[in-house]
């Protein structure tokens, strides 16, 4: 598009009322303006353009419930129908994710950056308003985009990946604009989980051409998100994503899996609050080494119903650190041996920790079971490798 083009589109949308478009086609008259060697008249847009966002950001005070029944519709797709995002309003009694305080320190920084961000301007900083999280599954991405959210006061638009592509050409590049176009009208957190999905590497030879231009679809129309849009962007494969997608994020930050400190935590809050003289944190700890936080939370609450459903509100710790083996691929399908081959699972963990007295208090067994069936993995150890010797 040529500039008498742009300049064109440029009057027709302020004609109409068209906001959106507006805004966009003065950032692309800028960027137009910029190539062409006009650096001061590109920069005196751009200012016009950051003096109304932030007019926008002040009228709106950053508050959800300003929101009535007039706002626009959730855009959707046009073949399927289907919405293309789910909206959530904030919730004030959100529980921070268990996080480690490295990362805890980053989101505090990109949150406050985000509320002061007018201050950043008074001294010609730009404001940090887009983050990307990366990491395994389960270890708290999504929490982290709703606390966010929480903490700002500001709804919370989850792209989905499932309406966003679509099989017919054009058509997601498309849904893309209209997603964006729609979180650009009011101050919001637009999250972009499973990123992967849609910002493959170009590079990629297995990859369509049609994908290529949507990552060029998404990387524009990131680049044209006006400052009070908050962009939160989630991968578990981080690995897979092209390489000009990273430097759009002003914040980037892993998420790994929980470190024993974070287990501890994680397995005190969410059993404590209905067992609260219970004392396995630790140990559970210790036992769930290489879990992610998502599937804490399912052992957790497994154990819970179990203790509610079928064991007289008293809560199981022998079913608790059997759904933990469980949750590692350990499988109990002789009912007679579970019982023992928990307690050389245990032991084989930490025989230091793991004490004899330590186990029969956690599987409700006598020491000297305990000792007999240690004893016994022992001396199957033994014989095992006396047979391979041999």
């Amino acid at each position: 598009m040529n500039t008498n083009e742009l300049m064109v589109g440029l009057i027709k949308s302020g004609v109409i009322g068209d906001k959106v478009t507006f805004q966009r086609m003065a950032a692309k008259v800028a960027r137009e303006m910029d190539a062409e060697g006009n650096r001061e008249l590109a920069q005196t847009i751009r200012n016009l353009l950051k003096q109304e966002a932030s007019f926008s950001l002040q009228k709106a005070n950053f508050t959800p419930s300003k929101l009535t029944a007039n706002d626009l519709s959730l855009p959707i797709d046009s073949e399927t129908k289907f919405h293309l995002a789910d909206k959530v309003a904030p919730e004030t009694n959100e529980q921070p994710p268990i996080l480690n305080n490295s990362i805890n320190e980053k989101i505090n920084e990109f949150i406050v950056s985000v509320e002061k961000r007018n201050e950043l301007k008074k001294f010609g900083l730009k404001p940090a308003s887009s983050m990307i999280l990366f990491g395994p599954p389960g270890c708290g991405k999504t929490l982290a985009a709703k606390h966010i959210a929480s903490v700002l006061g500001l709804p919370l638009f989850t792209a989905r990946c499932d309406a966003l592509v679509s099989s017919y050409l054009g058509s997601t590049a498309k849904n893309i604009r209209a997603l964006f176009e729609y979180a650009s009208n009011q101050p919001c957190v637009l999250f972009l989980d499973e990123l992967d999905a849609l910002a493959k590497a170009r590079d990629d030879q297995h990859e369509l051409g049609e994908l290529k231009r949507v990552v060029v679809a998404l990387l524009q129309n990131i680049d044209d998100l006006p400052e009070h849009t908050v962009l939160i962007s989630a991968s578990n494969h981080e690995n897979l994503l092209d390489s000009a997608v990273w430097r759009r994020f002003a914040y980037r930050i892993e998420i790994g899996l929980p470190d024993i400190k974070i287990r501890e935590h994680l397995f005190e809050r969410l059993l404590n609050e209905h067992f609260p003289r219970l004392d396995v944190a630790y140990d559970s700890a210790l036992l769930s080494k290489g879990l992610s936080c998502a599937f804490i939370e399912q052992i957790c609450e497994r154990a819970l119903r179990h203790s509610i459903l079928f064991n007289n509100n008293e809560f199981d710790k022998t079913f608790l650190v059997k759904s933990i083996m469980e949750s590692q691929g350990e499988k109990f399908d002789d009912p007679d041996q579970m019982t023992g081959k928990l307690a050389k699972l245990i032991r084989n963990c930490d025989a230091r920790v793991f004490t004899v007295r330590k186990i029969a208090s956690l599987l409700s067994i006598s020491p000297a079971k305990v000792s007999r069936l240690t004893k016994e993995n022992k001396l199957s150890l033994n014989q095992n490798n006396t047979d391979e010797a041999s």
